[in-house]
């Protein structure tokens, strides 16, 4: 790893669509320094959209100062609120490295689980070398977790929680495990599939897990379980014992993925899942579920279904959700419509009872547009990166 010379984002020409569903429509001057994405109606809140490095943003995070840090394929950058670069670091093998997971913390450290050696990290092989990495907020390495013979480890998710402990889920050689690490990297606690006190509360075959932590520390693990192919969302105390399990999703021969876990200021958690049913699961959906607390269900949202694909999730202070993604037909409030290139990218707002409130398309004409990470900046604005010939950022005024 090394860091890359700062540069300025490319800034690509704004272009004029010409929708039937709006009429003409003309970049304003806050979209004028962006590259050629506008939305299918008039909102005011788009502030700009400016290009990233690389070809594609994945993840994205937000720090305390409202600063965006995104991670692409081999690459994590730090832009400011503008858009601006402030630095980036490049992860340079012969394999090249991805990312599964970007965090910070309320000191504005950054946090990245990836792997080398992998386009897509989901199984410990001899050339998938899994790490969790931490640095400062100018970028400097703090320290990080490797696996290796010592470590036999492959690091999927992680979460930060307000005292700065980091907790991570993956593969051991012994099963599935979750660890919690100091702010200065010394383990803390660990329970492991197969040897948990009380008997294991994972479920039998749990895969492809993911993590989150309240702000106080309590912890949530969401998977797929291996009967049903449901999720299972378990809940641990601050010192990793179990409060709760859940079992959830549709039965009958689909196959339930769990693609985001976040939780709430009052310390609620939302699991964003993909359902897949038939033959070469043909049938997909996308969609929402709310759990309070103490493991009350509070209500699901289906958010979407075949042809569009939602990415990612994050809620606000207030508990609104936000998600955005990507489409191949029209979607949104623009269902009634055309899409504005071949593939557009959405955001939209549901509010703390799942309802929606507004969903938007996002694209250019003749241009592939997608949306694959968003964060929630402390000063009210909101961040969507993604992919539109080259990586790029959006930023928002809700």
């Amino acid at each position: 790893m090394h860091h890359v010379a700062l540069a300025r984002p490319v800034v690509l020409s704004t272009l004029a669509l010409s929708l039937a569903a709006c009429g003409q429509q003309t970049a304003s001057p806050a979209q004028s320094a962006g590259p050629a994405l506008l939305h299918a109606q008039a909102l005011p809140y788009l502030d700009w959209t400016k290009s990233g490095l690389g070809s594609s943003y994945i993840h994205a995070a937000s720090d305390v100062a409202g600063n965006v840090i995104a991670s692409g394929a081999s690459l994590i950058a730090k832009h400011d609120k503008d858009g601006q670069l402030l630095w980036s670091k490049a992860f340079t093998n012969q394999y090249g490295a991805s990312f599964s997971r970007l965090t910070t913390d309320s000191a504005s450290n950054v946090y990245a689980v990836g792997a080398y050696g992998a386009q897509d990290i989901c199984c410990p092989t001899p050339d998938n070398i899994s790490f969790l990495v931490k640095y400062d907020p100018n970028g400097t390495l703090l320290w990080i977790k490797k696996a290796d013979s010592s470590n036999p480890y492959l690091y999927l998710d992680a979460a930060v929680d307000n005292q700065r402990n980091v907790y991570t889920v993956g593969y051991a050689d012994q099963g599935m495990r979750i660890a919690k690490y100091s702010p200065a990297g010394q383990l803390v606690w660990l329970r492991l599939l197969s040897t948990y006190g009380e008997g294991s509360f994972f479920p039998s075959g749990c895969s492809l897990p993911k993590i989150a932590v309240t702000g106080g520390g309590n912890v949530f693990m969401a998977c797929t379980e291996g009967t049903n192919r449901q999720i299972s969302l378990t809940k641990l105390d601050v010192n990793g014992w179990r409060v709760f399990t859940k079992t959830f999703g549709t039965t009958g021969g689909a196959v339930n993925t769990v693609v985001r876990l976040v939780t709430s200021a009052d310390d609620s958690v939302h699991v964003l899942r993909e359902t897949s049913l038939g033959a070469g699961n043909v049938q997909t959906t996308f969609g929402l579920t709310k759990y309070d607390a103490v493991g009350n269900w509070k209500w699901y949202q289906q958010l979407a279904g075949n042809d569009t694909r939602v990415q990612d999730v994050a809620v606000s202070p207030s508990g609104s959700v936000l998600v955005t993604g990507y489409t191949y037909v029209p979607f949104g409030s623009n269902v009634n419509g055309s899409n504005i290139g071949d593939v557009d990218y959405f955001l939209g707002q549901y509010d703390i009872n799942g309802k929606k409130i507004i969903v938007k398309q996002y694209g250019a004409a003749g241009k592939n547009s997608f949306g694959n990470g968003i964060a929630l900046s402390p000063l009210g604005k909101v961040f969507v990166v993604g992919r539109q010939d080259r990586a790029i950022i959006s930023r928002f005024t809700p």
